[in-house]
């Protein structure tokens, strides 16, 4: 998965030919977050981050949510 941006040490991947719903991976220190994008009528709805190899501190997910919210 290409790197779209990096912030403070968070990279965040994305691969167009994935499954919906509409989400990015975010990565830091060999741990991986799903932010997973719901969408109705143009605008998004929901915003959730599960974790998929180990756990975001809780200071790198408030960066996260800054970042994508």
């Amino acid at each position: 998965m290409p790197v779209i941006y990096e912030y403070l040490g968070i990279k965040i991947l994305f691969y167009s030919g994935e499954h919906k719903p509409i989400h990015v991976h975010a990565v830091k220190n060999g741990n991986v977050v799903k932010v997973s994008f719901y969408v109705k009528n143009g605008k998004i709805t929901r915003v959730t981050y599960k974790a998929e190899v180990g756990k975001f501190s809780p200071s790198d997910l408030k960066h996260l949510k800054v970042l994508l919210v």
